[in-house]
């Protein structure tokens, strides 16, 4: 079995779960299992894994502007989404239901853009993206910290599945077989922060790990913007400190993040969020915002929103779809 070079150092690479690029690049001579290789490529043939190396033409442009830019990248599914416009949400590892309303009105308004997401995989609030993104009808980017035949041998095996049949994308630059580490993971982050131009946070506490992806991405000069968070909750303090301290773009209004995104043709998705997709708490308080224009809004709580913060949150969340906006302080209307 003749190989090319490039192909010969692949097959290599994914062999070897502890081998590096660097170690790749240090060898004179490769000496290939014949037998082992050519089970692998049927393997990835079976997937329909692709992979670039960075001195070939195929290599995009976009791993070349990352920090440390990846020798070898494999992928599965669409590569053409590389050339898009891309929105990083970097997610705590717990997120509270102030976030978890924030994620689902702006995936709401994303639905009307052209955007890919992108995200890590890893269960839990990253993985959330990605699904968020599915139901929304939003491609998606997987970026892993381990390998990919790993991943696949795993129960994320269904998500990656979903995410290439509608239309995603799922990356990794780490042999195949190669488990994840404590130092993989921020490894990976590079790579998000590469493709991605705009950055967005809705929570972050203070010290968390976080922080430390933003102050990465700010100093990659990414678009980074948060949301504001109530005053007493922990979980927002580190991004409420971001903007105290005029690092990064607060948000106001989900429109901001919009247009950083080419707009879609179709008609229906260009027009604002409409109340038959609110939830029906948010319609109810729609009405009340509507009985209520003169009122602060402490004093016209009802039966629904007897918790004061609670109530602020769900205000905030339609003030930033657009809904809602304060003729003062406190007094809220519809817009």
């Amino acid at each position: 079995m003749k190989m090319e070079g490039a192909t010969k150092k692949i097959l290599y690479y994914s062999l070897d779960e502890m081998m590096t690029s660097a170690k790749l690049k240090a060898l004179k001579t490769i000496s290939l299992d014949q037998e082992k290789a050519g089970k692998l490529q049927d393997w990835m043939q079976k997937y329909q894994i692709k992979w670039v190396i960075q001195d070939s033409q195929e290599f995009p442009w976009k791993f070349s502007q990352t920090v440390r830019s990846p020798y070898i990248v494999y992928g599965m599914g669409n590569w053409d989404l590389l050339q898009s416009k891309v929105l990083w949400i970097v997610w705590p590892r717990a997120i509270s239901h102030y976030a978890d309303q924030v994620m689902e009105g702006l995936f709401q308004k994303l639905s009307s853009c052209h955007v890919v997401t992108v995200s890590g995989l890893a269960r839990g609030v990253d993985q959330k993206c990605h699904v968020l993104s599915l139901q929304y009808g939003i491609p998606t980017i997987a970026i892993l910290g381990g390998g990919l035949r790993y991943y696949l041998k795993r129960s994320e095996k269904k998500l990656i599945s979903q995410i290439v049949e509608a239309g995603g994308l799922v990356l990794s630059e780490f042999p195949l077989d190669f488990q994840p580490t404590t130092w993989s993971f921020p490894q990976r982050n590079r790579i998000i922060a590469g493709l991605s131009d705009v950055v967005f946070v809705p929570e972050a506490k203070e010290g968390s790990g976080s922080l430390i992806t933003v102050d990465f991405a700010l100093q990659m000069k990414k678009e980074v913007m948060v949301a504001p968070n109530p005053l007493f909750s922990l979980n927002g303090w580190g991004t409420n400190q971001l903007i105290a301290d005029k690092k990064v773009t607060m948000l106001h209004d989900f429109d901001q993040i919009i247009s950083c995104f080419p707009l879609k043709t179709d008609k229906y998705l260009q027009t604002n969020l409409n109340e038959s997709i609110l939830t029906e708490q948010e319609k109810i308080l729609l009405t009340l915002v509507q009985e209520n224009t003169t009122r602060e809004f402490s004093s016209w709580r009802s039966e629904f929103f007897t918790d004061f913060w609670v109530l602020l949150s769900e205000l905030t969340i339609l003030e930033m779809k657009g809904l809602i906006g304060q003729s003062s302080p406190g007094i809220y209307f519809v817009k």
